[in-house]
């Protein structure tokens, strides 16, 4: 348990140094929290987690962590979309961007 890191507005942090990761050795992603319609927290796809993104979602609102008030979590949709070739997709982006290789083929 001692590699836990948390993410919070400043950056990533370690349990164990205390300090900020060095974010460019890799492509950090993390999983953020924002409020719905409905007042529930709905968890995100994982998203960038580099102080410059993370600022931006911040400043949109979302969190590292829902409060601890919060109602009840709403998990992300886990629905696979089906291209007609038989693709699954993760997401409606995802299908996009397979369907834009069939219409280059397609040229």
């Amino acid at each position: 348990m001692g590699n836990e890191v948390e993410l919070t507005p400043t950056g990533l942090k370690t349990e164990n140094q205390g300090g900020i990761l060095n974010l460019g050795r890799s492509r950090m992603r993390a999983i953020y929290y924002r409020q719905v319609d409905d007042g529930s927290w709905q968890a995100t796809d994982p998203l960038p987690a580099d102080p410059a993104s993370q600022a931006l979602y911040f400043g949109k609102g979302f969190r590292a962590k829902p409060p601890a008030d919060a109602s009840p979590l709403v998990v992300a949709s886990t629905e696979v979309l089906t291209c007609s070739c038989g693709f699954e997709a993760k997401s409606k982006f995802g299908l996009q961007a397979h369907q834009r290789k069939h219409e280059k083929e397609e040229k």
